[in-house]
C-alpha cells in the first residue's frame, strides 16, 4: 500500500516517513537476574506509527556482559515497547535479540555489544505513538548490558509504509 502525508503527498509502499535515532550515553545500567527481565530508566526513541505502517526498532552498542559465577552464561539483549505514548519498562511488549554468551569456565567477566532488532506492523485502525526502551533478560545467569559516553547505545525507529 502507499502512505499520504498532509493529504497532497503520497509514498509508494516501503517507503520510509520516520527516521528517529536516540543516542544514549548515559551511564544507564540494566541489570536482570536469571529469568527476569530489566529495562533501565535512561533514554528511549519515541514514533508515531500511522495505521498499516511497519516500525523497525533496533538498539545496539555498549557493553553486555555476565558474571563468570558458574560455567554457563547467557544474556539476551531485549527492546521493551509501548504503543499508548507511555514510558516502557521491563513489563511491556518485548523483541528478543540474540543470546550472548555460552559455555565458559574463565574468572572475572567479559564484555561484547549488544544488539536486538525487529519489525512490527501497526493495524490498530489509528495512528499510535510507540515508545521504546534497551534492556536484557538474564537467561541462565545474573547478565548486564551498560551505556556510557565511551560505549553509548544507540537506540533507532524507522517507520514506513
Amino acid at each position: 500500500t502507499a502512505g499520504t502525508l498532509n493529504s497532497t503527498v503520497t509514498f509508494p509502499a516501503g517507503h520510509v516517513t520516520q527516521f528517529v535515532v536516540v543516542n544514549d550515553n548515559s551511564t544507564s545500567a540494566a541489570s536482570a537476574a536469571d529469568g527476569a527481565n530489566s529495562a533501565p530508566t535512561s533514554n528511549f526513541c519515541t514514533l508515531t506509527v500511522p495505521d498499516d505502517s511497519y516500525v523497525y526498532m533496533e538498539s545496539a552498542g555498549g557493553k553486555i556482559y555476565m558474571n563468570s559465577g558458574s560455567t554457563i552464561l547467557r544474556g539476551r539483549c531485549r527492546l521493551f515497547y509501548t504503543v499508548d505514548g507511555s514510558t516502557p519498562d521491563g513489563s511491556d511488549s518485548i523483541i528478543n535479540g540474540g543470546i550472548c554468551g555460552g559455555s565458559f569456565n574463565v574468572g572475572g567477566t567479559f564484555h561484547i555489544p549488544g544488539f536486538v532488532g525487529g519489525t512490527v506492523q501497526n493495524t490498530s485502525g489509528g495512528t499510535l505513538t510507540y515508545k521504546v526502551k534497551w534492556g536484557i533478560y538474564g537467561d541462565g545467569s545474573p547478565s548486564y548490558w551498560n551505556s556510557h559516553a565511551d560505549y553509548p547505545i544507540v537506540i533507532k525507529g524507522i517507520v514506513y509504509n
